[in-house]
């Protein structure tokens, strides 16, 4: 007879072994570990869901933003220096930032080969400032020196004011006498069939830009100087003897140019005054101030 039947026989409830204590806590801590170890996996399935999803948004910004590529400098180059392929790029800024008549497109590739192709032949005109964005009028044609340079030539910068400059309306290639004012009405001349290579802003201009970029370095030179100024400085084709006389004269006196005709013939050089230029007119010879001389 079993134990449970005797226990059934003479009423005393059946016998129901309990469970031991050890492996009760074993299994709730099994429960507690499997618990948390789910807890934890749903919080780092939820940050890197949320890391994903932060990504994709920003993907899907920064695709749909429209992007615009300009060709820009990566240093500062001189005036009328060859652009090498070291010194500019081609980089992506926002269509905002484009400046008026600078390279640009929506292809790298085909602008790279785009101001490639421009620029081989070329020259840069005004002095560029590092990321300046390269347009087609910061370039002249390299055949406007009409000529390479002799080994006795040299390229110089002069200053004149417009209203002692043809009104501003000397350009590159055109031929001028020069004259210079020593002051006391005393003038001479000082070059003759000159070639004008390159003209500019006048060099108060030059010299504020160059300060304002100093203060405002994100400010271009296209920013701070007009696309068609009034020229104020030129650049002139002189021989390596006569750079001491322009540099004399552009520094202590002031120079007056006269634009030549294609047929021009020679310019009669003589340094006059004043009083010496009107006595040499007819009808004034007689005059009190010109008798005796």
């Amino acid at each position: 007879m079993s134990t449970n039947n005797f226990g059934q026989q003479f009423g005393t409830p059946p016998f129901t072994p309990e469970p031991e204590p050890s492996k009760g806590r074993k299994a709730n801590k099994g429960r507690e570990k499997s618990t948390r170890r789910g807890v934890n996996t749903q919080r780092t399935l939820f940050i890197v869901f949320a890391v994903l999803a932060g990504l994709l948004a920003t993907l899907a910004v920064t695709a749909s933003k429209p992007v615009t590529y300009v060709a820009r400098t990566t240093v500062s180059v001189n005036s009328l220096a060859e652009l090498s392929a070291d010194q500019w790029e081609v980089v992506a800024v926002d269509p905002d930032f484009v400046e008026e008549g600078a390279y640009s497109g929506d292809d790298a590739g085909l602008l790279l080969s785009q101001v490639k192709d421009d620029i081989s032949s070329k020259r840069v005109g005004p002095q560029l400032a590092a990321k300046q964005q390269l347009r087609e009028a910061l370039f002249i044609d390299a055949v406007e020196l009409s000529t390479p340079l002799l080994p006795d030539e040299r390229l110089i910068s002069i200053s004149a004011r417009a209203g002692a400059a043809i009104v501003g309306t000397v350009r590159p290639g055109d031929r001028i006498d020069l004259y210079a004012n020593v002051g006391n009405g005393v003038v001479g001349l000082l070059g003759s069939d000159v070639e004008v290579v390159m003209v500019s802003v006048d060099s108060d201009q030059l010299d504020a830009a160059a300060q304002e970029q100093l203060t405002n370095k994100d400010k271009n030179l296209s920013d701070l100087v007009p696309g068609q100024p009034i020229p104020g400085t030129y650049v002139l084709r002189v021989t390596a003897a006569d750079v001491p006389a322009y540099v004399s004269a552009d520094a202590t006196g002031s120079i007056h140019l006269s634009l030549r005709g294609k047929s021009a013939g020679v310019t009669p050089g003589a340094v006059t005054d004043l009083i010496t230029a009107l006595c040499s007119k007819p009808g004034n010879s007689t005059g009190t101030v010109c008798r005796g001389r």
